[in-house]
């Protein structure tokens, strides 16, 4: 910022140089009108219409820059939410997996128990013919 300040006092120091070594009048026409005036008023004149062109032109960019961040901070907002709806959903999923998990481990569980107590008891007799 500083160096375009710098740089924009050199470019009027320019054009005040140059307007007052050329202090001669002349006839200045717009369409039907006609002015004489010095040529210093012409130069700066043109000068400040172009500074204020130009800040228009800034201003115009400065307001289309802040809509679309405008915009960009709703879509963030937006995707936030999105984004927490689907961490809620997640952790749904995982309660539930976590939860027919262990009911795997019981119905295992029992499985296993059900299976011993199908297996046939054998005597001690039964088990010395072996």
């Amino acid at each position: 910022m500083q160096v375009f300040l710098v740089i924009a006092l050199i470019f009027a120091m320019g054009i005040a140089v140059f307007a007052i070594q050329n202090p001669t009048a002349i006839l200045f026409s717009f369409f039907l009108w006609e002015w004489r005036m010095p040529l210093v008023l012409v130069i700066l004149g043109s000068a400040v219409v172009g500074v204020i062109f130009a800040m228009l032109l800034g201003v115009s960019k400065q307001i289309s820059r802040r809509t679309e961040v405008s915009k960009a901070k709703q879509d963030v907002k937006q995707l936030e939410r999105a984004l927490a709806q689907k961490e809620d959903e997640f952790k749904k999923t995982k309660d539930k997996l976590d939860e027919l998990q262990s009911q795997q481990q019981n119905v295992s569980g029992e499985l296993k128990t059900v299976q011993l107590e199908k297996v046939p008891k054998f005597s001690e007799e039964q088990k010395k013919e072996m």
